[in-house]
């Protein structure tokens, strides 16, 4: 976690790289003035230090006052724990479902989960259940076939105005303009730029609201979101076995079609899934 911003990352070198783009420190130490007088370690700031003291080098346990069973050696976990033993929990007024704090109510209601609750858009066909009419009348078009933005140069037309310009910049213009500033690779798009960069900085700005992981694109979190709602729209034709992701379908239909297309470039032995071609090479290096 960045010390400054408090953003996670997946690893420490592209921690160092956020810390080098966004904040300008040239490394982990620099910077880091307060050291402690019990292990040595240093900070940034004294707060951060006080708190260092207070959760490793703090001996004294603290005892929750409703159960008298659990001791903490920090204040934030005994606080985190007094809040379930509280018998004065949030109830959600729709659904009567009980919750340990006040802020996972407000999720709850906030994202539409709870079953109790009706949204104004939802689908008649599939039974989705949109935020808006804008959402529920591009939703709407999967369904109807509805392709009401069109190109003037081609007559090509889209259900989308944004998958409109796409095909604009893409197709006729035909030219990578926008260029990523840290690493030069050009994209079409400003919004592809962006989405780019996270690669880099390690930003996750998408937050699953149940579980709170965060993803770097909005695609991440909302096949994340499937493994909470038990959403499995990409159904086999054959066999009806159905999963999250297009990819799981994908590798699934090989196995009915019997194709093989994953080769060895070491002894050509053919396979129907990447995963088993990769350990079957791993076999010529022990061979």
């Amino acid at each position: 976690m960045c010390q400054r911003c408090g953003t996670s990352f997946y690893d420490v070198n592209t921690l160092r790289s956020h810390e080098k783009l966004v904040h300008n420190m040239r490394s982990r130490t620099e910077g880091k003035h307060h050291p402690c007088d019990l292990c040595g370690k240093s900070f940034y700031d004294r707060s951060t230090l006080l708190r260092h003291v207070k959760n490793i080098h703090n001996t004294q346990k603290l005892e929750c006052t409703i159960c008298h069973k659990k001791q903490f050696k920090c204040q934030n976990y005994l606080e985190a724990h007094m809040k379930q033993c509280s018998t004065d929990k949030p109830v959600c007024h729709l659904c009567q479902q009980v919750f340990v704090l006040e802020g996972n109510l407000k999720r709850h209601l906030d994202m539409k989960v709870c079953t109790a609750h009706k949204l104004e858009y939802t689908c008649s066909v599939c039974g989705k259940e949109c935020q808006n009419k804008s959402n529920f009348d591009i939703h709407s078009r999967k369904h109807t076939g509805e392709t009401p933005f069109t190109c003037h140069l081609c007559g090509k037309s889209y259900s989308e105005k944004y998958k409109l310009d796409l095909h604009n910049i893409k197709i006729h213009i035909g030219k990578k303009t926008k260029q990523c500033e840290i690493c030069s690779m050009l994209f079409f798009t400003r919004k592809e730029v962006t989405k780019h960069a996270r690669t880099h900085t390690g930003e996750k700005p998408y937050q699953c609201q149940l579980c709170a992981k965060a993803f770097p694109w909005g695609a991440a979190l909302k096949t994340h979101m499937r493994t909470h709602t038990g959403e499995r729209p990409y159904e086999c034709p054959i066999c009806s076995k159905s999963f999250i992701q297009k990819t799981g379908l994908n590798r699934h239909m090989l196995t009915h079609t019997g194709l093989k297309p994953y080769i060895c470039n070491i002894c050509n032995k053919a396979f129907s899934q990447k995963e088993n071609m990769k350990k079957h090479v791993l076999t010529h290096g022990r061979s």
